[in-house]
């Protein structure tokens, strides 16, 4: 195992130019009120930017280059063998000791959660100390060959916890890049089975789709304006099931009124759907069937985005629902 020390002002520096991107996702979306919740969540993500700011601006101050062993520290690492690691369990005991030890492990870096993993126990361990550890220990009469466990230390529960809290930024953090995209497709609507020809004006397409199939005014149609109209994908062959066709709306209340009418479709190969990020819709794929079998029973069912309600209350279950926990 190699000890692997990357300094904090690359650390800090290596997080900035992830976090640095979400700035201009602004330049992307109007100020309007439809954006506003868009924005509220960049605003959120930008605040851990100014705040590694702040970190890197204190580290120049100092004109220093520090390492990730800089600082006050309740022990030294790396551990080089057991009577270092029992003097680490003894004051690992202490939680502030233990908060310290989290915050520290906390700037080791890592392209992937198993990468982060890795560099944090070739930070903590040597070689030569993890050459006489076990994950549960091994007893043996010759005394040289013994190995002590390390699954039940202080060090690793110091590690499981930071590891933990790794997970847990990681899912908030998918979940909001998730959220975003959502409200980045809030205005559109999913057209699916309108024939395609060769050269076709496809905004001409759908107005002509929405006046005749679901019967909106010819008034209202004409006032409908759209950002983008545009086919899914590449061409199919002529036999095969016509692209889809995303439309994004330019007003909110044009969207909800062409959705509305919807139901004109029933008994039809026709549909119109809203847009959502592909992980959303394997959510709503795996709660369509249980609303399903809560209709058949007699309750009233409703999907709304990724979430199942059940006569007005949340349907949660952790292996069905990991999403929601």
């Amino acid at each position: 195992m190699q000890n692997v020390t990357p300094s904090l002002m690359d650390i800090l520096v290596f997080r900035l130019s992830l976090l640095k991107p979400l700035i201009f996702l602004e330049l992307f979306f109007e100020t309007d009120a439809t954006s506003q919740k868009i924005l509220t969540m960049l605003s959120d993500l930008t605040r851990s930017l100014n705040e590694l700011r702040e970190e890197v601006r204190a580290i120049r101050n100092t004109g220093s280059n520090e390492s990730v062993d800089a600082g006050v520290l309740p022990l030294d690492l790396p551990l080089h063998n057991i009577e270092e690691l029992n003097n680490a369990e003894a004051a690992l005991q202490s939680q502030e000791a233990n908060k310290a030890m989290l915050r520290r492990f906390a700037l080791i870096g890592g392209t992937t959660l198993e990468v982060q993993v890795c560099r944090v126990m070739a930070y903590a361990i040597t070689n030569e100390l993890a050459s006489v550890l076990n994950w549960a220990g091994k007893k043996t009469k010759d005394q040289t060959k013994q190995k002590r466990a390390f699954k039940d230390t202080a060090s690793v529960k110091c590690l499981t916890d930071n590891v933990t809290q790794l997970n847990r930024e990681n899912k908030k953090m998918k979940e909001t890049v998730i959220d975003l995209q959502a409200c980045g497709m809030r205005d559109n609507l999913v057209f699916s089975g309108i024939p395609e020809a060769v050269g076709e004006d496809v905004e001409t397409t759908v107005k002509s789709f929405i006046k005749t199939h679901l019967k909106l005014p010819e008034d209202t149609v004409k006032n409908i304006a759209f950002d983008r109209v545009h086919r899914i994908g590449p061409m199919r062959a002529a036999t095969g099931r016509p692209r889809p066709i995303v439309a994004k709306f330019g007003h909110f209340k044009q969207k909800e009124q062409v959705k509305s009418h919807g139901r004109e479709l029933k008994g039809t190969d026709f549909s119109v759907n809203d847009r959502f990020p592909k992980e959303i819709l394997e959510r709503r794929r795996v709660l369509f069937p249980i609303r399903r079998g809560f209709i058949q029973k007699g309750s009233r069912a409703v999907i709304a985005v990724d979430r199942l309600y059940v006569d007005g209350q949340l349907y949660r279950d952790p292996g069905i629902t990991p999403w929601l926990y």
